[in-house]
């Protein structure tokens, strides 16, 4: 791999994990959504961030969410629940649990000559759908509590 290319991912993993130290510091809810076979996870800050109180790692499939590749993808949480997300995962191998269909390999091209890689660029729909649902549960909990008080 391009040592440019490297130092760039290791720049935004350390902004990355920055940025979620301050929304944990401050109880913000946040996310960071990366490939669950990815080295991000190795990296010591984000190992650190995974080790404190209120910070969730969650996985998913993106046939779960309607994409036509299983693609396993983890959301880290801070200060929020993920289990919508969580909850959704492809048990088979060969036939997706969800279309019953045979999982798209994400490598090589399309029949328009683009890159399936291309489709992970995108979040599913019902995917962000989740994920907004998820951050409007933190708003409600955080307003439930103050009325509590």
């Amino acid at each position: 791999m391009d040592q440019c290319k490297v130092e760039q991912g290791n720049l935004f993993m350390r902004f990355s994990a920055r940025v979620l130290e301050l929304c944990w510091q401050h109880r913000v809810p946040a996310t960071l959504e990366h490939p669950t076979c990815s080295r991000l996870w190795l990296c010591p800050p984000i190992q650190a961030l995974r080790r404190k109180p209120h910070v969730t790692v969650v996985n998913t499939h993106y046939c779960a969410w309607g994409k036509p590749f299983k693609e396993p993808t983890a959301f880290l949480g801070v200060y929020i629940a993920l289990d919508r997300v969580g909850a959704r995962k492809c048990l088979s191998k060969r036939l997706c649990h969800f279309t019953q269909r045979p999982h798209v390999p994400v490598q090589g091209h399309r029949q328009d000559g683009t890159w399936r890689s291309g489709w992970k660029q995108c979040y599913p729909p019902a995917l962000c759908k989740a994920l907004a649902k998820c951050f409007y549960d933190f708003e409600v909990q955080t307003i439930a509590y103050q009325f509590q008080r």
